[in-house]
């Protein structure tokens, strides 16, 4: 789901969904629904909740915010705060490990789209609260131009797939031990790698871990790959470092 304000990001969505769709993701974003004014608040929550990954790109603009709905007579509860839709969809987005990316301070931006400029200073106010807010809570990107948005969102992207698919995959026991540096390949380490295969028939993906870099001849890895493609179909080897960090 791809989620901002409209006028100003026009080119940045252009590139950043231009660059998804050539990585194969389907992308939902307010250019399928009618114009900003008319953006219907809970249409856009029930695309946030049905997207597997939520990014907001957010620059100097506050956005549309919905009025505020009639209540009937008498005494109503106290209204919850009114915020714009494009904070309404960060929000909701929460559970989703939201990525996040801020329009660098640094960069040229037309003076009709800084709130803090041409804005009222109610506006003014509350861009400022939610760029404060994300900036010193969330892991952001920093972007200056939208072919620099769409790379960073793209590698983001591809490092949360990386990642989830990491948490689903446990390698066959014993699989890559036998083939590190030192350990010595015998007429049995065949058998060792084929026993551990066994068990693990569908294995797409397969991790490696590499330690500190030490540990493996280029070789070794590339007997690994072609015994793993062989007995278990391995198509991806993700390499880690000591068990937790992403190589590649």
């Amino acid at each position: 789901y791809l989620s901002s304000t409209y006028l100003d990001l026009v080119e940045h969505r252009a590139a950043v969904a231009h660059l998804l769709r050539q990585m194969g993701h389907e992308v939902i974003g307010m250019e399928e629904y009618v114009a900003e004014g008319a953006r219907p608040l809970e249409r856009c929550l029930r695309d946030v909740d049905s997207a597997s990954i939520y990014i907001g790109i957010f620059a100097w603009r506050y956005g549309y915010v919905p009025p505020a709905p009639a209540v009937p007579a008498g005494d109503p509860p106290p209204a919850p705060p009114r915020v714009s839709v494009t904070e309404a969809e960060f929000r909701r987005a929460g559970a989703k490990r939201p990525l996040v990316f801020l329009l660098d301070p640094k960069a040229s931006w037309p003076v009709q789209y800084i709130y803090a400029l041409s804005g009222t200073p109610e506006d003014a106010l509350a861009v400022k609260r939610l760029r404060d807010e994300l900036s010193s809570h969330w892991l952001v990107g920093f972007f200056t131009t939208p072919e620099d948005l769409a790379r960073q969102v793209s590698a983001a992207v591809y490092r949360r797939e990386v990642t989830d698919r990491l948490g689903t995959i446990s390698a066959a026991p014993a699989l890559t031990e036998s083939l590190m540096y030192g350990g010595p390949i015998s007429d049995s380490t065949p058998m060792t790698l084929q026993a551990s295969l066994v068990h693990a028939p569908e294995l797409r993906v397969l991790t490696v871990d590499l330690k500190d870099g030490n540990y493996w001849w280029s070789t070794r890895l590339f007997f690994l790959a072609t015994v793993a493609g062989e007995l278990a179909g391995t198509r991806l080897l993700i390499f880690t470092e000591k068990g937790e960090r992403y190589l590649g």
